[in-house]
């Protein structure tokens, strides 16, 4: 399990209910659910191909966003004359 890989076996110094007990079992949890979810997606085709298509789906949507969704800087004055090049050679800086 993950908890021997990381070491987070009972504390040695403090009562059963510390904090590293609790990520412990925290993780142990999440790791439990984890392989459980792979069994039923290894067993079962229907829940693989929607896995997948979920997965496809989802990472189009973010290229969406990227591709379509972000703002286009025009080329131009952007404000003040000290940073801006163009004003430099108007204005003899």
């Amino acid at each position: 399990s993950i908890r021997t890989a990381l070491r987070l076996g009972t504390s040695r110094r403090g009562a059963a209910g510390s904090r590293s007990d609790a990520l412990a079992q925290t993780i142990d949890a999440i790791d439990t659910w984890t392989v459980e979810t792979g069994g039923v997606l290894r067993q079962e085709p229907l829940a693989r191909l929607g896995f997948i298509l979920y997965f496809a789906v989802l990472h189009l949507w973010c290229f969406a966003l990227v591709a379509f969704h972000t703002a286009e800087v025009p080329h131009g004055d952007f404000g003040s004359m000290g940073s801006n090049p163009r004003n430099w050679r108007e204005h003899g800086v």
